[in-house]
């Protein structure tokens, strides 16, 4: 029989396949096995699926060497083709949530919703309303995690997106970095491949949610693709960057590494100014994760830019549980996404 509180996340991106095998109870998470794998040249692109074989091929292995045998798979991803907006409708029955979103979407939003998936999460209550985030998937692009599943023998339990994961991560933390989260007001930034999101809280509570096109890829494609540099090599020469020591004017390599990372400080700013003046939040912590907060000082240049204290995400703290793994600012979606069920 089938564990229904053991899940098995996938997140698949430009560069890396992240996979964890999770356990979940009423005190949070415990994360069994974490792999990370190489995504396969030209078999995935912004969210979509390219290659089904090459990809179900690299995740096959992963899952035998790692000897994971949970079947209850989620996918998360994150691409500029889904559309998510944040919407109010009456309180009502959860089985009836879908058919309102799907009205008051129509009336602002003219698709043809038969090619699309509609998924939402709820986000509280206001004013005698239900706040809800909905994201809405292109239905080939559905359809290709839902093979890709298939093909793996996995039991589908959901495809969600990066933001609604880690909001449901939030709302079962206690702590970040062991500072308390409860109350006050913080920025959770994940810098990806392709793109930045950009998550604002208070009280636990997602506020504003915005996506930058450009990542921790822009960096990485350079050095492989216009200098031809191997992957790993491309890796040992990020990892031995320290932004702390830079000033922009050194070699062309920390030169394009840095250039960026001033990039995205600029974005990044732009967003807590439109955060803060127009929503009225003061926000006290920025916690950055993903493969771009592996740049050394990283937190250093952005605390700099935008004046506000800039962490690392290095641990979760739920009640009775400190999560921590050596690679979990590349595992947070996954872990915000295990906390899903299926509807």
């Amino acid at each position: 029989m089938l564990n229904i509180n053991n899940k098995l996340c996938i997140d698949i991106g430009n560069n890396k396949i992240k996979i964890t095998e999770a356990a979940i109870s009423k005190n949070g998470i415990n994360i069994k096995k974490a792999v990370i794998l190489d995504t396969p040249e030209n078999s995935f692109m912004d969210g979509n699926i390219t290659n089904i074989i090459s990809i179900k091929d690299e995740i096959e292995r992963g899952l035998k060497e790692n000897k994971i045998k949970c079947k209850n798979a989620i996918f998360t991803t994150n691409s500029s083709n889904i559309i998510t907006r944040e919407i109010e409708i009456p309180i009502t029955k959860d089985k009836n949530i879908k058919g309102l979103i799907r009205t008051q979407m129509e009336q602002y939003l003219p698709l043809s919703y038969d090619a699309y998936v509609l998924e939402y999460i709820k986000l509280g209550n206001i004013d005698n309303k239900l706040l809800v985030r909905v994201g809405v998937f292109p239905k080939d692009m559905a359809k290709n995690y839902y093979d890709l599943c298939n093909n793996l023998r996995l039991k589908p339990v959901a495809l969600d997106i990066h933001s609604n994961g880690v909001t449901k991560l939030i709302k079962k933390a206690d702590k970040i970095n062991g500072l308390n989260i409860q109350d006050g007001s913080f920025v959770l930034v994940d810098i990806g491949d392709s793109s930045i999101t950009f998550n604002g809280y208070k009280n636990r509570e997602l506020r504003f949610s915005r996506m930058i096109q450009s990542g921790f890829g822009d960096i990485f494609r350079y050095f492989y693709e216009e200098r031809g540099e191997s992957k790993d090599a491309v890796m040992k020469i990020i990892e031995n960057i320290d932004l702390d020591k830079l000033s922009g004017e050194e070699d062309v390599e920390s030169s394009i590494i840095y250039d960026t990372t001033l990039q995205w400080g600029r974005e990044i700013e732009r967003l807590l100014n439109y955060y803060s003046n127009t929503l009225k939040n003061e926000v006290d912590i920025i916690y950055v994760y993903g493969g771009g907060s592996k740049l050394k000082g990283i937190e250093n240049i952005l605390k700099e830019m935008v004046d506000i204290e800039v962490k690392k995400l290095k641990e979760i703290n739920f009640k009775g549980i400190d999560l921590k793994n050596e690679n979990i600012e590349m595992l947070i979606n996954n872990i915000g996404a295990s906390f899903r069920n299926g509807r």
